[in-house]
């Protein structure tokens, strides 16, 4: 054995380097470290032009054996070694660049593998004054020994000396993957895209210590400040490939959706609604069937609402808000979610009277919001609830009819998620009667995830109730709903709002003959209940005008006779000496009811009593929407796009009386009492704060007015940061981070990295540049 030693400590240190290289490559640990303290224990030692390649062989081994402060020094040297002073010789002429192919200028020797690099695949730091040259390296060698340097500084929580080495390469080379390990450990968020896959698993740790840490803290209002959980998955941005990164990684997606919710609960409590509505948002995205989060979207959108930059962001927001909250309460997922919260379950009465009382509350925000960016009429938000309300509990009761009625997961909430939202577009485009619903009915069953969809397609195009539905959402929708309500006098006025919104529209065939035809019923409608109040001149001219709009008259004929006698009568009374009003009124309805035999007489009679030669008007039927003299009978009110009151600011959000306490919705009596006189003592003499905590406190101890004030709260996000009988989230990101930490390894160099070339050719360290003439 001793003969060996000495026979290998004979060797050339190239050969002993060479062999304990391909020893370390080929996963002979134990023989790598030998050959290198053979080659250590030399009398003159390691030659200096080799010094950089050992060091970063023996970097490499004590990271493997789990020594990372020890690799730390090795690949300092390894990487600071300055090749001016080893002598390096200067490549041959016609030595091309290191990588095949490569046409590039050669401009350096690497100074840990020696091999020729051009100005693309090596770097050259600029160490000293004026630009001197410093260290310089290929690709392979540096990114390497960056890469287990930055292994390293996560291992370890942090390394001042490591962070120094990578910080340099990044200033003084312009070294981009240097720069960008850099950030990582300096905690920012970079595009993993620029990464390379080597360095995935860096960031990603370094992400998750981060995110563990927030999440010991409770810091989630620095979340609620940060792209990485902000962004929706499914938008392509560099924020969003960082989130898919850490929710990617086993067992961290629920840590990641959990603080997720706490970021957009600390939003909306700090009185921050659009990074509280884009969070929500993000969560929902993840689990769209949860009728929970589609409540907190909409709580969130109508805090949003008044504060938009313009009238349609707010009519849009608004308008999500509608659909969200209709959904979220018309199914039982949400209220066993409330039940589960509060610890209350509610009888069924009780959830009737709830709902009834959100629906007033919603409405009364919503009227405020109408005064604010003043919509027409067809578009006014009130309206907006009332559609989807009916539309909901239509569909509620189509689902209940289907054999996927009990078969949906929990949680599951029918109309909760932007998909349908999505499927419901079809039906926002003109078509033929009643809509698209022959579109849009294979898309719900898709929904509802039904095994047998032709055959439940076929029961719901029979279904008078889904094609019900399907004109609730079509754009005709708050028009139709009107009708149905017998609401005639606010239909009319829809429809026309309608018509002075979209003139351009209005030139079109299919819209211009719909906007008639419901004109034309809500005339019809409004002439009926005006002739119970005996309105004699406002339902015939209803009549009259809804003749115009194609409206036929057979059916009403009594009542088209009726008015016109009366009306004819009233004006003959207010001029007995002239029968010419009231035959003018007679010619008007024989215009309408030609067939008429009782008309036909009465006008005979009232002309006969006319002097000859006398001149009667000649009856011109009324304009109608889309002529150019027509103009709206009722006053519509101004368009969402006027100027807005100076003097009008967004309504007031009402104060949560949880927040204004800082109680939990779970707190019982007692706790909410205690939580009072802590708020009294530290209100002082402030009367105003004292008037909250006593208006807080007197909701919480009604239970018709808490159960109101808890249907205004988001539930998500309300789980315990440690809770009895179960590993709180600190315990469990500690242990996913420290999983995954454990879990990196140092980056493995190639041969060529630990084998530098033999020297020939004149000694100097770089290639000389040809002078400028």
């Amino acid at each position: 054995m001793a003969a060996a030693g000495r026979q290998e400590s004979g060797e050339r240190p190239t050969l002993l380097l060479s062999r304990a290289a391909r020893a370390l490559v080929a996963g002979r640990y134990a023989q790598a470290v030998g050959l290198l303290r053979v080659l250590e224990t030399r009398a003159e030692g390691v030659p200096p032009e080799f010094r950089p390649a050992y060091a970063a062989a023996r970097g490499h081994l004590a990271a493997r054996a789990g020594d990372w402060e020890q690799s730390v020094t090795w690949y300092r040297e390894a990487l600071e070694a300055d090749t001016a002073a080893l002598l390096l010789p200067i490549p041959p002429t016609g030595v091309s660049c290191r990588v095949g192919g490569c046409a590039g200028r050669v401009r350096l020797r690497c100074g840990q593998c020696h091999r020729p690099c051009c100005a693309e695949h090596g770097v050259i730091r600029r160490d000293g004054l004026v630009g001197a040259d410093g260290p310089g390296r290929c690709d392979d060698c540096l990114w390497t020994g960056l890469g287990n340097l930055a292994r390293a500084a996560v291992v370890l929580g942090g390394s001042a000396a490591a962070e120094q080495v990578i910080d340099r390469w990044a200033r003084l080379a312009d070294c981009e993957e240097a720069r960008l390990l850099s950030d990582v450990l300096r905690g920012l968020v970079v595009d993993p895209d620029e990464l390379p896959e080597e360095g995935l698993g860096v960031f990603r740790a370094m992400l998750l210590r981060r995110i563990a840490a927030e999440v010991e803290h409770g810091d989630a209002q620095a979340w609620a400040d940060d792209d990485l959980v902000r962004r929706r998955p499914q938008r392509p941005s560099p924020a969003t490939r960082v989130f898919a990164l850490v929710d990617g990684v086993d067992g961290f997606a629920d840590v990641l959706a959990e603080m997720r919710l706490r970021a957009a609960r600390a939003a909306a409590d700090a009185g921050r609604p659009f990074v509280a509505a884009s969070l929500w948002e993000a969560a929902w995205a993840v689990t769209p069937d949860d009728a929970v989060l589609a409540h907190a979207v909409g709580l969130a959108s109508l805090a949003r609402a008044p504060h938009e930059r313009n009238t349609h962001l707010a009519r849009e927001s608004a308008g999500k808000a509608v659909g969200c909250l209709c959904a979220a309460l018309a199914g039982d997922a949400y209220w066993d979610a409330l039940a589960r919260v509060t610890g209350r379950t509610l009888t069924a009465t009780e959830r009737d009277q709830a709902r009834s009382a959100f629906a007033e509350e919603i409405l009364t925000r919503l009227r405020a919001l109408d005064a604010l960016i003043r919509p027409p009429a067809y578009q006014r938000l009130e309206l907006a609830w009332e559609v989807e309300q009916s539309a909901v509990r239509r569909l509620t009761a189509l689902a209940a009819g289907t054999e996927t009625a009990g078969r949906r997961e929990p949680g599951h909430a029918l109309l909760g998620g932007p998909e349908f939202l999505d499927a419901m577009l079809d039906l926002l485009h003109p078509g033929p009667l009643p809509g698209g619903w022959h579109e849009a009915a294979p898309r719900l069953l898709v929904r509802w995830s039904t095994p047998n969809v032709d055959r439940v397609r076929a029961r719901l195009h029979r279904s008078a109730e889904f094609q019900a539905v399907v004109e609730l959402y079509d754009r005709y929708g708050p028009h139709v709903h009107l009708l149905r309500e017998r609401r005639f006098n606010d239909a009319v006025e829809s429809v026309e709002s309608h018509a002075v919104a979209s003139p351009v529209a209005l030139a079109a065939g299919d819209h211009r003959q719909e906007l008639h035809r419901l004109l034309a019923a809500a005339l019809v409608g409004r002439a009926g209940q005006r002739l119970e109040a005996r309105d004699w001149q406002g339902a015939f001219e209803d009549f009259e005008q809804a003749a115009a709009c194609g409206a036929r008259l057979a059916k009403h004929r009594t009542g088209v006779e009726q008015a016109a006698r009366q009306w004819g009568l009233l004006r003959h009374r207010a001029d007995r000496s002239s029968w010419k009003s009231y035959v003018s009124v007679l010619q008007r309805a024989a215009r309408l009811l030609p067939d008429s035999p009782e008309l036909v007489a009465d006008l005979a009679a009232a002309l006969a009593r006319v002097p000859s030669g006398a001149v009667l008007p000649t009856p011109v039927p009324p304009p109608v929407p889309g002529d150019p003299d027509w103009r709206p009978r009722t006053a519509p009110a101004a368009d969402g796009d006027a100027e807005e009151d100076p003097e009008a600011g967004p309504p007031a959000e009402p104060a949560s009386p949880y927040r204004v306490l800082g109680v939990d919705l779970g707190a019982d009596g007692s706790a909410v009492q205690a939580a009072y006189v802590r708020g009294l003592k530290a209100a002082g003499r402030d009367p105003e704060r004292k008037r909250r905590l006593s208006a807080a406190r007197s909701v919480l101890a009604n239970a018709e007015r808490r159960c109101l004030a808890d249907l205004f709260e988001p539930l998500a996000g309300h789980a315990a940061l440690t809770g009895p009988g179960e590993r709180g989230l600190v315990l469990r990101a500690r242990e996913l981070v420290d999983q995954h930490v454990g879990a990196l390894h140092a980056l493995v160099p190639g041969l060529a990295e630990l084998l530098p070339q033999a020297p020939t050719s004149t000694p100097t360290s770089r290639v000389e540049e040809p002078e400028h003439r």
